[in-house]
């Protein structure tokens, strides 16, 4: 049997899905690829940043390391001037006061050392001065007044030359004669025959050295142009790098891009080098490029691999599985892969392709089968609901109707489309709902099946229909109670002949009237409420006088018109709610309701008599009969129907002896109890 087709399904043929199946592989293959392509670019990127910043650490090092070197040669530098201005100051002319001497002294030394050598008298006018510079007076150096009021050597901040725009940096050192100041020997160091000393061969190309005071002014430079003397602007890179107070990477004047490293000289000033990033960066940029490019070269070598096995080693595999796959979904229930070549996964999943086509062939065969039988088990339950006499239902759990059979269909008197998920309750008598409702809700807390039997009024014949009820719970596959299903059945015929055999238990079989068990059965029923409600109530006694000779005279059959004639003249003359029985023989009783009193119940014991007295007809039969009556009065004459029937069957006697065709009333001489 072929296998269902899905609905819906793409219905593309073998070719289309091979093909779409070795596309959508390549494309897995490239996404791999492309994902170890980017995870292997991260890694390079990660890589390189791990190098430039490690590179970067050690450029701050080395970068730091130079202007630390800057900074101890300036401070070296200060020594050695303090050195030749202490040559100068201790030379013997100079101390005489010999200007020759000192000016000669002077010239040495700057020809040796590079500074302006000189020797300011206390009066602040310079005696020797070498080379020719302007006199330095009080008013514009504060350095003599220092000397003079400590006596003491004074070392100047780094100045800017007011002619030569050069910054140096002053060095006084007392000279004493006799123990007594005398005068100041001077000398002034220029900046830049530092600067002009400091190697920077060692670095990269572009490295620069700028020294800056605590003003903010460019003292010195490296290499040297027009900015010395000048204050740094808020965006030059070594005013940013001297207020953040840590190594910076910033783009100079120049447009070239600098790691920038700060270093504290004397007299708080400072030195900033400024290290280009791209001597920094270029062997990590190097290195990232030989790793990605030797990586990258590998990835498409392996691809290239990679691909080439798919084609040959999965795709092949894979368009045999996808046709067999397609011939399967379109219907071909015996389509198989069979034996496969190939990797041995593939080779897996075509055995276990097999065998699920297989136990998907059997289950579809099973579950047609199953189909049938459900739909002949279906049948045969449409055709119960349609033909069986008994009202079958079945409600949710919200107590509406899913199915219903069509005899239920004829008591309601409407259509199926009518009916179905409409509440039994909208059909019936509204004081017949709560009864119902609580019915349903007991069978389906309880889980229990529920037996009930209605009295309903037949609206066609105007009386009484009786229906019995089995309601029951209605279970799923899991037990769990998913509605109610109800089988009503008219019990109407089993209550007429229960009715009907409870009527033959208290007549009697010939005439149809009463028998004693029905007597006493009334009288037990009447005498409570006649007690409580003070009714008269009379019980009487008839025999027929001469019957024996009619029923020995003219046989049975003859006998038995007789007394069913005689029953009917009795039921004729008493009234609907009264009793007639025959007690046997030709004995019968009667139970009079109603009465007035003892008046009453003659009246009616006459009409007996008359009635009983008539002729019987022409023939054998046609002689007159007479009738012995008593009767008993409730409460006067008996307060049971035992006692009642005593005393009556006692009147009845006595009446017979008598004579005399009067009915006897019976007196009080028989006790109530008997």
């Amino acid at each position: 049997m072929d296998a269902p087709s899905p609905e819906g399904s793409n219905r593309q043929g073998p070719t289309s899905a091979r093909s779409g199946s070795g596309s959508s592989l390549h494309g897995g293959v490239r996404n791999l690829f492309a994902v170890v392509f980017v995870v292997t670019a991260a890694a390079i990127g990660v890589n390189a940043a791990f190098e430039r910043a490690g590179l970067r650490a050690v450029a701050e090092e080395r970068a730091l390391l130079l202007a630390q070197s800057i900074a101890a040669d300036v401070e070296g530098d200060q020594h050695v001037a303090r050195t030749f201005v202490r040559v100068l100051a201790s030379d013997p002319g100079v101390r005489a006061g010999d200007t020759a001497a000192c000016e000669a002294r002077s010239a040495q030394l700057a020809a040796v050392a590079g500074g302006t050598f000189g020797v300011i008298g206390l009066d602040g006018v310079a005696w020797c001065l070498e080379p020719n510079e302007p006199a330095p007076t009080y008013a514009d150096r504060d350095w003599f007044a220092a000397v003079l009021a400590s006596q003491r050597p004074y070392t100047s901040d780094f100045i800017i030359g007011r002619s030569s725009g050069i910054a140096s940096m002053v060095l006084v050192e007392p000279l004493f004669r006799d123990g007594s100041l005398v005068s100041m020997a001077i000398v002034s160091w220029p900046l830049t025959q530092l600067v002009d000393a400091i190697d920077l061969s060692t670095v990269p190309p572009g490295t620069t050295a700028t020294v800056v005071d605590r003003t903010g002014i460019r003292l010195g430079q490296i290499p040297a142009d027009r900015s010395v003397g000048t204050v740094l602007a808020d965006d030059d890179p070594v005013a940013a790098t001297l207020a953040a107070g840590q190594p910076l990477v910033r783009t100079g004047t120049d447009g070239r891009t600098r790691l920038y490293t700060q270093a504290e000289l004397a007299a708080g000033h400072d030195v900033v080098v400024g290290w280009p990033t791209t001597a920094i960066y270029r062997a990590a940029d190097v290195r990232a490029a030989a790793n990605a490019a030797f990586l990258l070269g590998a990835l498409a070598l392996l691809f290239a691999w990679v691909r080439r096995r798919i084609g040959r080693d999965v795709l092949g595999p894979v368009a045999a599985i996808a046709d067999a796959m397609d011939r399967f979904r379109s219907g071909d229930g015996e389509a198989r892969i069979g034996p496969l070549r190939g990797p041995a996964e593939l080779s897996d999943v075509a055995t276990r392709f097999d065998a699920t086509a297989e136990a998907l062939a059997q289950r579809t065969r099973d579950l047609n089968r199953t189909v049938e039988e459900l739909e002949r088990r279906e049948q045969q339950v449409r055709q119960i609901l349609r033909y069986s006499p008994s009202i079958i239902t079945l409600l949710d759990t919200e107590g509406r109707y899913v199915e219903v059979g069509d005899a239920a269909l004829a008591l309601l008197g409407r259509p199926r489309d009518e009916v179905i998920g409409h509440a039994p309750t909208e059909f019936q008598d509204p004081a017949f709902t709560p009864v119902w409702e609580e019915r349903i809700h007991r069978v389906l807390v309880e889980g229990r099946a529920l037996r009930v039997e209605d009295e309903l009024p037949d609206e066609a014949s105007g009386a009484r229909a009786f229906f019995e009820t089995m309601l029951f719970p209605v279970r799923d596959a899991n037990g769990a109670v998913t509605g109610v299903g109800a089988i009503a059945t008219d019990v109407s015929d089993r209550h007429r002949v229960a009715d009907e055999l409870e009527r033959l238990a208290h007549a009697d079989s010939l005439t149809g009237v009463g028998n004693r068990r029905a007597l006493v059965a009334l009288l037990d029923r009447l005498l409570p409420a006649a007690r409580r409600s003070g009714e008269v109530i009379a019980v009487g006694y008839l025999d027929l006088d001469g019957f024996k000779a009619i029923n020995d005279r003219h046989g049975h059959s003859v006998g038995d018109a007789v007394l069913v004639e005689v029953a009917n003249r009795i039921v004729s003359c008493v009234r609907a709610g009264d009793l007639v029985a025959r007690l046997g023989g030709d004995e019968f009783a009667f139970v009079l309701r109603g009465l007035k009193g003892r008046t009453d119940a003659l009246e009616t014991c006459g009409r007996l008599g008359e009635a009983v007295a008539r002729p019987l007809g022409t023939g054998p039969t046609g002689v007159p009969l007479t009738a012995s009556i008593g009767v008993a009065l409730f409460p006067e004459s008996g307060a049971t129907s035992e006692a009642l029937l005593r005393a009556a069957d006692a009147a009845m006697y006595e009446g017979k002896r008598a004579g005399d065709g009067v009915a006897h009333v019976a007196e009080r001489v028989v006790a109530p109890d008997g």
